[in-house]
Order: structure tokens, then sequence, then C-alpha cells
């Protein structure tokens, strides 16, 4: 009984959670429903906004900013093996 109910539990809970979310979201539009103009505010609009914003001003980054980042740490890397390399290597075994 007990090991039935622990395999069927994230059944359970994933259809709590479904509810739930289902619940809010149905609760937020009756709320903007009911009264859209304490909804519809410059605030709101500001609060909306600044993640879109966030989010298109770094697409470019992302395009040309990481690569060329990621390409100057190639070239210091490959500037240090190149260093290490051409320092004489210490006879540490000798016969």
């Amino acid at each position: 009984m007990l090991l039935r109910l622990v395999l069927s539990s994230p059944k359970i809970f994933s259809f709590i959670l479904a509810v739930y979310g289902l619940f809010l979201i149905v609760f937020t539009f009756v709320k903007i429903f009911n009264d859209p103009q304490s909804f519809t505010t410059l605030d709101n609009l500001r609060a909306f906004a600044l993640p879109v914003l966030l989010t298109l001003a770094y697409i470019p980054f992302l395009y040309m900013g990481f690569p060329r980042f990621s390409g100057h740490k190639k070239w210091l890397i490959d500037k240090s093996i190149q260093k290490r390399t051409n320092e004489k290597v210490p006879i540490v075994f000798q016969e």
C-alpha cells in the first residue's frame, strides 16, 4: 500500500501543481477583467517591458561579444602554451 502511494506521488503532485497553476491563471484574468484600470498603469508597463528590453539588449552580445571573448581567451592560452614549449626543459634524470 505504501509502495503504491510512493510510486504514484509524482502524479499526485503534478496534478496538484497543474490545478494550482490553472487557478492562478483564471484568478488573474478575472481580476484583470473586473478592474482593468488597475492593471493598465504605467508602472505595470515598465515592469512588463523591462525584461523584454533587457533580453533584446543581450542578444547582440551573444552574437558579437561572446565569440570575440572566446577567441581572445583561446589566443591567450595558445600564447601561454607556446611560451612554455620554447623554454628549455631541465634535465632531471641523468644516466
